[in-house]
């Protein structure tokens, strides 16, 4: 399985021969070089880029073969690259919508700081669209302008869990807690949202890598309609709401990945 997320990894960044034509002019000469698992990948013509626009390096995506557990399709009339993601856990949709910086799979919603484009008739993707979709490790090595991409197990991200069935009462309570949220400097900034009568939430946040920085049982200290302030380490973590009946039957929520926004529902939508 490694070898074949490693291939896939390794021809999502080769162009697509089909495609034609440079890039050069429209990167504004942002180009940089990328690394698969120490080795680097040579492009023919068309490069990997930063946008200067954002400073966030996107890459080519190309068809993928079947023979890589991957079906691509293009849907020219609404500009939306489909693709198929099968693992042993099961298939996977997801629709690719050419300007969007927002990407629904299954269970997880991503959001990305650049949305998919395209440019000669070449579709680029975020690089962090690699790392979060596909469970590959990104680092930036700004010094030599190289990305350097590990390949993990196939996309734990993508695994089958557990949902909630769809609960409609509590969902406009989810769905504006998770629209509250921004960062601020250090901090993620939120508002606690109206529940529903008869129903409970907890809130908590958890670093990635320090338990000192934990903030549990927020719940005690914001109500309903009060706005909250935490800091966040430069760890990143993650903020937990649930939404349960009574206090220990857990209906809904979502936990977010912060800074990235990247969000895990608890019931489905």
């Amino acid at each position: 399985m490694r070898k074949l997320v490693s291939s896939f990894i390794a021809v999502i960044l080769v162009i697509a021969a089909s495609m034609t034509a440079s890039v050069d002019a429209a990167t504004n000469n942002q180009e940089v070089r990328v690394q698969v698992e120490g080795q680097f990948i040579d492009f023919p013509d068309a490069k990997p880029f930063i946008d200067p626009k954002t400073g966030r390096t996107l890459v080519p995506l190309r068809f993928v073969s079947e023979q890589l557990g991957v079906k691509v399709e293009w849907d020219g009339a609404n500009k939306v690259v489909k693709m198929e993601i099968e693992d042993p856990n099961g298939k996977y949709r997801l629709d690719l919508p050419i300007g969007k910086t927002v990407i629904d799979l299954k269970h997880i919603t991503f959001k990305f700081e650049s949305p998919a484009v395209i440019i000669d008739d070449r579709t680029y993707v975020p690089l962090r669209f690699i790392s979060e979709v596909f469970g590959a490790e990104i680092e930036w090595d700004g010094v030599n302008r190289v990305v350097k991409i590990e390949v993990n197990e196939y996309p734990h991200k993508l695994s089958s869990r557990f949902l909630h069935p769809k609960h409609e009462l509590t969902q406009p309570a989810v769905d504006a807690f998770y629209n509250s949220l921004k960062i601020e400097g250090d901090k993620v900034i939120g508002k606690v949202p109206t529940i529903p009568k008869g129903y409970t939430y907890y809130l908590k946040y958890k670093d990635d890598k320090d338990r000192a920085k934990d903030f549990l049982n927020l719940e005690e200290k914001y109500k309903p309609g009060q706005s909250f302030s935490i800091p966040v380490s430069a760890n990143g973590g993650h903020i937990d709401f649930a939404i349960a009946k009574g206090t220990v039957e857990i209906i809904n929520g979502c936990s977010v990945d912060i800074p990235t926004f990247t969000v895990r529902w608890r019931a489905e939508r």
